[in-house]
């Protein structure tokens, strides 16, 4: 039964019910990024603390100061009202642990606005929670991204890769492990103790990612720095946008270098950094992004506009959208089936090897 549900679970992903890709002829008008907002969401991006692997030891602290930042936003701590039956939240410092795993900051300012930041992926290791979770919502697109000559649609890695992914998103989902449940019954409590304020996202890297599924879910704004898509995520736990969804609502600024807003497809607008680095390596690009003076020197400029999410990703997005887009037609309608069974079989094997081990140890 554990291995049906999760098998499912987890080829639910690829049953498509819309194609976002290709793009219509006719192109959304680029908008113009309200700046001064966005250094103040670029600030709360800032305010967790990371190790030096992300470059926080480079951070220019004067630079939120200079904005009065810290006067005009209050961080929110007291998560008293909530009843004990809501997902346990612990607090560290000026952050709250999420279900003991995922991290985020909740911004009051004037009574009016909240916002709430999510932390960036920062465990990198086989150990790390937060990498596994990574694995279950991009693992196949970081595969093509990486070897794009070797998986292509309908490929047997394509198949061994999406059943993996799956397979690991599937169990975190069951043993209620995975991120957005958490973050998204986060918000819903928060809006019962905020009910007159509107609420908004932010987040870098994931937590962009993150931030951006809550907003089309809850149908508001999200500006993020860095973000992942989310088209294959939005798949994943059935999110679709409201009829009154404008792609202004979500603004993602990006490195055209960085590697990391290229796993997985957008559908919101994008401000894109083309300016040179000093430092080519993607990796680096990414982490310089919030944490050096890359996103600080966008934002200082006054005639910034917009790119369409959806234009980008046709072009350099890794998802199923483009894949479907690029790959065999024919394919498609055997896909589905092909990959249940696939996704089967690896559940299958990974659960009997599990009670093989269970069994051989209960013996020594």
């Amino acid at each position: 039964m554990i291995t049906t549900y999760i098998s499912m679970m987890a080829s639910m992903v690829f049953n498509y019910t819309s194609q976002w890709l290709p793009m219509s002829s006719v192109l959304p008008p680029p908008i113009v990024p309200n700046t001064t907002e966005a250094l103040d969401y670029l600030c709360m991006c800032r305010s967790f603390g990371t190790p030096k692997t992300h470059l926080s030891d480079r951070l220019n602290h004067t630079q939120c100061t200079s904005l009065n930042f810290d006067s005009r936003w209050s961080i929110d701590t007291n998560m008293s009202h909530l009843p004990s039956s809501v997902l346990p939240i612990f607090v560290d410092g000026k952050e709250l642990v999420l279900g003991g795993t995922l991290r985020a900051i909740v911004f009051v300012k004037n009574q009016s606005n909240v916002v709430i930041a999510f932390r960036h992926q920062e465990g990198e290791s086989l150990f790390d929670n937060e990498m596994w979770e990574a694995m279950g919502l991009f693992g196949r697109n970081f595969v093509q991204l990486n070897a794009p000559s070797i998986l292509t649609y309908g490929s047997f890695l394509d198949y061994v890769c999406r059943s993996l992914q799956y397979l690991i998103f599937g169990t975190r989902h069951f043993w209620n492990a995975d991120f957005y449940p958490l973050a998204k019954e986060f918000a819903e409590e928060m809006k019962t103790k905020y009910p007159d304020k509107t609420f908004y996202f932010t987040g870098y890297s994931m937590g962009g990612a993150i931030a951006q599924l809550l907003a089309l879910d809850l149908q508001t704004n999200a500006t993020t720095f860095a973000a992942n898509g989310y088209l294959d995520i939005m798949n994943l736990y059935k999110i679709k946008p409201g009829p009154n969804f404008l792609p202004s609502q979500l603004v993602n600024y990006i490195h055209k270098v960085d590697d990391v807003p290229k796993l997985d497809c957008h559908i919101g607008s994008l401000v894109i950094d083309t300016s040179p680095q000093k430092n080519t390596d993607p990796e680096l690009v990414h982490y310089d992004f919030v944490y050096g003076n890359t996103a600080w020197n966008l934002l200082q400029h006054s005639n910034i506009s917009s790119t369409s999410g959806r234009l980008y990703s046709q072009d350099f997005g890794f998802c199923l959208d483009n894949a479907q887009l690029n790959g065999p037609q024919e394919r498609s309608v055997w896909d589905i089936l092909f990959y249940i069974l696939c996704t089967h079989f690896f559940t299958s094997a990974a659960l009997g090897a599990l009670v093989y081990l269970i069994i051989c140890w209960s013996r020594l």
